[in-house]
């Protein structure tokens, strides 16, 4: 489920075929769907509640959509990112940096509004699952990750990471 910070009576929920949105904090309810793709993941900008994310399966193309007018129309973006997407996180002070992940250990990493993706190094195997990813509360630049592997800090925006967890 994926809130508008700076609009918080859009709710923007994904499911595999119809997707639903509320523009009136859950009162009512609008169904829509990412054109060729599964969706399994939504982000919004935070600076930008207009600008939308759509993350999941779409054969061998599509992946990663974005809406740039509230959800009116979908452009598939996300060169770099493998099948398929089950986390998206926008970073809330740089909002063109956009953050996904699979559920087989694998995180990427974008800074133009998804765009492109490239590949960041978790010490997770590829057969782990990542299970949850979220910005510190007030410091954008330091990420958490919960995996099957334990719990992961990385203090540099993804860049490197650091086991913290009981086992560190």
């Amino acid at each position: 489920i994926a809130f508008a910070p700076s609009r918080p009576s859009d709710i923007w929920v994904p499911s595999t075929n119809l997707h639903y949105r509320s523009r009136d904090g859950g009162k009512s309810w609008s169904d829509f769907r990412v054109e060729n793709q599964d969706a399994y993941a939504m982000a919004v900008d935070p600076q930008n509640p207009d600008i939308v994310y759509a993350g999941g399966h779409g054969g061998d193309k599509a992946h990663l959509s974005r809406s740039d007018d509230g959800g009116k129309s979908w452009k598939p973006v996300g060169a770099g990112l493998e099948p398929a997407i089950y986390l998206l996180l926008v970073d809330p002070v740089r909002s063109a940096t956009v953050y996904a992940a699979s559920r087989s250990g694998k995180l990427w990493k974008s800074v133009d509004r998804g765009a492109t993706f490239a590949a960041l190094a978790v010490a997770i195997g590829a057969t782990d699952d990542i299970y949850n990813l979220r910005f510190e509360p007030g410091k954008s630049e330091i990420l958490w990750l919960a995996s099957e592997k334990g719990l992961f800090r990385s203090a540099d925006g993804g860049m490197s990471w650091q086991r913290s967890d009981r086992d560190s």
